[in-house]
């Protein structure tokens, strides 16, 4: 593969471990998709960390993209199944709203979309808009487990 500066070369190191670890990651356990999902969310926060002390933009994308990963593991843990299109991330949230009327599922989702697409294909988002989305992920994965709970 070519790459045109470093940036792009770091790109596509984590593109392709990310596409290496989602695979592996998919077939697995209910309980182990939330747990996943925290981890990703604790992980992006460290990126986000390590960003503001170096200033290092392969942080605060990989900040984004594993909120993205928080989410979309998540969603597959509120299915109890792999999820393999962005489409049925949104029809799951979508299902989630209307079930509980909850729109944290929804604000969730577009969050971890946005952290997905602005912040890690189209450019970098301010830390702010990071931070603000990673905490609206942190309350769709509470209430998915407080959800659980319920249905329990």
């Amino acid at each position: 593969m070519t790459y045109i500066n470093d940036l792009d070369h770091e790109r596509g190191k984590l593109i392709n471990g990310m596409l290496q670890s989602s695979v592996r990651d998919m077939a697995q356990p209910r309980e182990a998709y939330i747990k996943l999902a925290w981890n990703f969310l604790t992980e992006a926060r460290r990126k986000l960390e390590d960003y503001v002390k170096t200033g290092d933009e392969v942080s605060l994308r990989q900040a984004c993209e594993k909120g993205w990963g928080a989410v979309a593991q998540g969603l597959m843990y509120a299915v109890g199944k792999a999820i393999t299109s962005h489409r049925e991330f949104s029809i799951v949230a979508s299902e989630l709203f209307k079930k509980t009327g909850d729109r944290i599922f929804l604000r969730g989702e577009v969050a971890g979309e946005y952290l997905h697409g602005a912040g890690f294909y189209h450019g970098l988002p301010t830390l702010e808009l990071i931070s603000d989305s990673l905490d609206l992920i942190e309350e769709m994965l509470r209430a998915l487990e407080r959800l659980d709970k319920l249905s329990s």
